[in-house]
């Protein structure tokens, strides 16, 4: 909710000269909110926005100056703003954006990211290995969670990831939306 406590200077006035995001790509949508549809509306209503508005249009409505950080691949479902969204608000300023190429900080380097990228978007790559790495892949979560505690009690650099593990299930009586379902993302 807008506070004049934090700036919130009405509908009319942008009550903050430069706002810098991080993580910009867990912005939301008006899109699977859930018990949140209310407090939405309610904060559109406020800054005097239609109710279909993002968080983004929430966020430049208040601010001159807009800088963030926005990787698409880690956007969270479908409720996350869209590099389209952002293409159509942001338009000119888009063209020569500050790029941080890689904020992931790993041994493997840049090699070992583009192998875990193309095995999450379900291109099976080559077997490969990495130095000082041990890549290993489960069938079954027990021999993971084995295989996981033996590491990272050898090691506090274990990381886990995980993609989708199951199919996505509808409630009865809705329609799935296209696209949706099981997969690595």
């Amino acid at each position: 909710m807008a506070k004049a406590a934090c700036g919130f200077r009405g509908r009319e006035e942008r009550g903050f000269d430069i706002v810098l995001i991080d993580e910009a790509h867990l912005l939301k949508r008006r899109v699977n909110l859930g018990m949140q549809f209310g407090s939405f509306d309610k904060t559109c209503d406020t800054l005097g926005l239609p109710k279909g508005s993002s968080q983004l249009d929430w966020i430049l409505s208040q601010v001159g100056i807009l800088v963030f950080f926005y990787d698409p691949l880690q956007t969270i479902g479908p409720s996350g703003v869209t590099p389209a969204e952002l293409k159509e608000r942001l338009g000119g300023a888009l063209k020569n954006p500050i790029r941080l190429e890689s904020q992931m900080r790993v041994k493997g380097g840049r090699r070992y990211l583009d192998y875990m990228r193309s095995v999450f978007a379900g291109e099976r790559p080559h077997r490969d290995s990495f130095l000082g790495y041990d890549l290993v892949f489960h069938e079954d979560f027990r021999g993971f969670v084995d295989s996981f505690e033996k590491d990272l009690n050898r090691s506090d650099l274990t990381r886990m990831v995980a993609g989708f593990a199951w199919p996505w299930r509808t409630r009865p009586g809705r329609t799935p939306r296209k696209g949706g379902g099981s997969g690595l993302v």
